[in-house]
């Protein structure tokens, strides 16, 4: 099931804070989502692979954190679907007990592992720095919404 959870302080564009928890296991996606809660970010929920993969066509994260071992549709699944994907520049961070995966794995999507157990904080620590990097990559993204009301783009970080 599929759950947001939202954090944010100051308006924001969805897709510009919001993180893809896509974890099988229910205790550890919700020790992570509300570990990245405190980041000030929207936090989607994936209990499998079909599920992230729709969350990702339909929300557009801004990073994705995926686990190899989803239900119903893998981990690799889901990172060869997200090729395909409009911004597949997204950073994404893979989490997995195996042993053996970063050989086999696309640098280019992928740029961070976790290997199971690990602390929650560092999972936080390593999305606070791809959204760092991708604020500093990215001018703050207006919808035409907010054009056409005068808002001002810098509330929208």
């Amino acid at each position: 099931m599929a759950r947001t959870l939202y954090a944010p302080s100051q308006p924001v564009m969805i897709h510009d804070r919001t993180i893809l928890i896509a974890e099988g296991d229910r205790t550890l996606r919700e020790l992570l989502c509300r570990r990245l809660l405190t980041l000030d970010v929207v936090v989607e929920e994936a209990e499998d692979g079909r599920e992230a993969i729709q969350i990702l066509e339909e929300r557009h994260p801004a990073i994705v954190v995926v686990d190899l071992a989803l239900p119903l549709m893998d981990g690799y699944a889901v990172i060869d679907r997200v090729r395909g994907l409009p911004r597949s520049e997204r950073p994404m961070v893979l989490v997995t007990a195996e042993r053996g995966v970063v050989h086999t794995l696309d640098v280019d999507l992928v740029q961070v592992v976790l290997r199971k157990p690990f602390d929650v904080r560092q999972v936080a620590d390593v999305i606070a720095s791809c959204l760092t990097a991708l604020r500093s990559r990215r001018k703050p993204a207006v919808s035409a919404g907010d054009q056409k009301e005068g808002r001002d783009p810098a509330l929208l970080r």
